[in-house]
């Protein structure tokens, strides 16, 4: 096996690739065939970035909720509510924001790296 590859140990999942071309990520450039290993733990687990639903779902549990937004629920949506309220939301709503309940991923850039690539 090269060492390009996948390595997943317990719940810590390390992801590796190598590059086919040299690739530019904003300030940095991988060089082809050069390793890249993006470590998500410490980003999916930080209690200070992540709503917990003031404890009630630990961020270490599954809540299938977790990243729906509901209108007047101030404690709904995947962040916590005090980074929410940073991101300087002007108080108006997109089309989808105005339904009763929808799927939010606002303000996880960074911090959320989705399953499936």
């Amino acid at each position: 096996m090269s060492n390009c590859g996948f390595l997943a140990v317990s719940d810590i999942v390390s992801l590796k690739n190598c590059a086919t071309s040299d690739v530019t990520v904003g300030k940095w450039t991988l060089p082809q065939k050069e390793v890249a290993m993006v470590a998500s733990y410490v980003p999916h687990m930080n209690e200070k970035f992540w709503n917990s639903k003031n404890g009630q779902y630990p961020i270490d549990t599954f809540w299938a909720e977790r990243f729906s937004r509901k209108a007047g629920d101030e404690d709904s949506g995947p962040i916590r509510k005090e980074i929410w309220e940073s991101l300087g939301n002007d108080g108006r709503k997109t089309e989808k924001e105005q339904e009763d309940n929808y799927f939010d991923m606002k303000g996880t850039d960074g911090s959320w790296i989705h399953y499936g690539g």
